[in-house]
């Protein structure tokens, strides 16, 4: 291995001298972090949707558990659970901020909150970048020329020692600082940084029973606004537990684009203020008595082998509202909008089973959609030819590890992966009263 000199050193570069391809690994790496310094100080505040299929893997029940990642390494393993999110991520100097897919507003929910329980990864866009670049905090070695899908690559390793690093790992209740390694791949034919792995196995004891976290990312040029940014396109996660355990996951991220309509973005809870009170219907929430019972059905499927958590899903109401306390009454026919909050399978062997959790949005009411607090609580009946539900199901629990406690879970036995909960299926749900 090769130690580089200058490892933080700007280069003053004329355009010209920026087009030619690096001779020597030196030139190619200041480059290379020339580009993506300049990339994280002009990039204007963007958006894009990340798709995260993530699938954890349990040791094979005939052996015994380990106890040590030695072991956890070598460890069979067979899949146990797989879920899938679609969010929203706004970056920004300041950092990134989660809303699901097509919400149109940001408020305090970390991604954490919004996906429940699982291994999720923030930081994705800049952080990283940010922390081994554009900063003293790593030393590099150059390794040499590497093969990836017909093209040729020049890549290089680095380190962060856990006195500089700023990664942390674990809950927010359970956490630590820890150092961290990898490598990166450059395109020697335009300096373009094209993957970073990160990864660690060291942990102090107050995350004891990791063994090992890594993370890929791949790279790809985005045009936002007028220029072309060298962005993630798809990240790996992958996380080793003592125990033989592991969970993987994929995120792709897609739609990348500038957002500057910040009145279309609401980045907080609206003040209470009598100045500040909501222009029309649909800012406000409909404020309904609680406990009426109402039914709705679905008027589109919903394809579980490509839904997401995250994903709206539309209905109508198939009994009025008549709320004697406020007067509204919605009639029997108003438009219902909802989200998907969970969508998990769990293997088991020579079968799945599918839970769903569902929370309802939006009414239509007066015209606008008007955000409607009601809980689903059960599975009516099937109407029409195409609503047969020929599984046996179930309505249990609440999702109360997702951002909205209270949601049903809904349990679809014995499915395959492609099935597919049909429009006319028929819920029963109550009113919540107004939310404080």
């Amino acid at each position: 291995m090769r130690a580089l000199v200058l490892l933080f050193g700007f280069v003053a570069c004329s355009n010209a001298q920026q087009k030619q391809v690096a001779t020597d690994p030196q030139t190619l790496f200041l480059q290379a972090r020339q580009k993506i310094v300049y990339t994280l100080q002009q990039l204007p505040k963007y958006l894009c949707t990340e798709t995260i299929e993530r699938t954890t893997f349990r040791p094979d029940l005939t052996r015994p558990m380990s106890n040590s990642c030695a072991a956890a390494m070598k460890a069979k393993l067979r899949k146990a659970t797989s879920d899938r999110l679609r969010l929203d991520v706004a970056v920004s100097n300041s950092g990134e901020m989660y809303s699901w897919a097509g919400e149109s507003r940001f408020d305090d929910r970390s991604l954490a909150e919004l996906a429940g329980h699982g291994a999720t990864l923030t930081g994705t866009f800049s952080a990283f970048l940010v922390a081994i670049f554009e900063t003293d905090a790593a030393t590099f070695h150059y390794h040499g020329k590497v093969e990836d899908d017909g093209r040729e690559l020049i890549e290089f390793s680095y380190r962060v020692p856990v006195e500089r690093s700023t990664y942390k790992i674990g809950s927010e209740a359970n956490h630590a600082i820890v150092g961290y390694e990898g490598t990166f791949q450059i395109d020697p034919n335009s300096s373009d940084l094209a993957r970073l792995i990160i990864r660690t196995d060291q942990f102090p004891k107050a995350i004891n029973g990791l063994c090992e976290f890594e993370t890929t990312l791949t790279y790809a040029p985005v045009k936002i606004k007028d220029s072309e940014f060298q962005l993630p396109k798809d990240s790996q996660l992958k996380v080793k537990v003592y125990d033989g355990s592991e969970s993987a996951n994929r995120t792709v991220f897609s739609g990348c684009h500038e957002f500057v309509g910040e009145s279309t973005l609401r980045f907080d809870a609206l003040p209470e203020d009598s100045k500040a009170r909501p222009r029309n219907i649909a800012d406000m929430a409909l404020h309904l008595s609680a406990g009426i019972r109402l039914t709705l059905v679905l008027t589109q499927p919903i394809d579980t082998g490509t839904a997401a958590a995250g994903d709206t899903f539309k209905g109508l109401l198939t009994s009025e509202i008549n709320d004697t306390e406020t007067g509204i009454v919605i009639p029997k026919g108003a438009a219902v909008t909802g989200r998907v909050l969970q969508l998990e399978r769990r293997y088991l062997p020579n079968l799945q089973n599918l839970t769903v959790g569902l929370t309802l949005e939006t009414i239509e009411w007066q015209g606008v959609a008007a955000p409607f607090a009601a809980t689903l609580q059960s599975l009516a009946k099937s109407r029409g030819k195409h609503a047969e539900l020929s599984l046996p199901t179930h309505v249990f629990g609440d999702s109360g590890e997702t951002a909205t406690p209270g949601s049903p879970l809904i349990e679809f036995n014995n499915v395959n992966s492609r099935y597919v909960v049909k429009s006319g299926v028929e819920f029963t749900a109550v009113t919540i009263g107004p939310r404080h």
